[in-house]
């Protein structure tokens, strides 16, 4: 990291805050992608690989626009990450719920995640104001379009994976926000 810290600052000319925007953007990138193929081999060797792509789906680009919660180490972040994953393709989704049912938690689900989006992590820097409003309608939008993709997919094993997906994101996000756990949510 110290040789990158100096390619930022004397050929890119980055000041302090950008270049520990880039070196926070840089680990999560390596931290999520070591995460990501770990996970992916334990459910690829247990025939769930095509569940927990489906949930990676759904759950990533929600995770991206609305935070949820997040840990000091990698460790307790693998950790968490493997339980969730656990949780949701082995517990939750085998809980099948009338289309009904499933289209409204999941709409009230994308009210919470706009009304709680973002909680960013304490190390990222706290986003302009004029930038929080954009994040929270595209966190909503995601989640509009993540519901469509699921209905579209009702008749399948799928679906199950899907609305529980979505709601055990939004549950994240309403404990991160109760237990202020958001770089967002910290008193200045």
């Amino acid at each position: 990291m110290k040789i990158l810290n100096e390619y930022m600052t004397n050929e890119m000319r980055l000041s302090a805050s950008e270049q520990k925007f880039i070196i926070f953007k840089f680990k999560c990138i390596i931290y999520d992608s070591s995460k990501f193929f770990m996970i992916s081999i334990f459910f690829a060797f247990a025939g769930l690989f095509r569940e927990f792509l489906f949930a990676c789906m759904i759950s990533i680009p929600l995770r991206i626009y609305s935070g949820g919660l997040h840990f000091k180490h990698y460790l307790s972040c693998f950790s968490f990450s493997f339980g969730y994953f656990i949780l949701l393709i082995y517990g939750v989704s085998m809980i099948s719920l009338p289309v009904y049912l499933s289209t409204i938690l999941m709409i009230l689900c994308s009210i919470i995640n706009f009304c709680l989006s973002p909680i960013q992590s304490a190390s990222r820097p706290p986003l302009p104001a004029s930038e929080l409003q954009r994040v929270k309608q595209k966190s909503f939008i995601l989640s509009i379009y993540c519901i469509l993709i699921i209905l579209l997919f009702y008749q399948t094993p799928l679906a199950s994976v899907g609305y529980w997906t979505i709601l055990l994101h939004s549950i994240q996000l309403i404990i991160a926000n109760l237990l202020k756990k958001g770089g967002e949510r910290y008193e200045k």
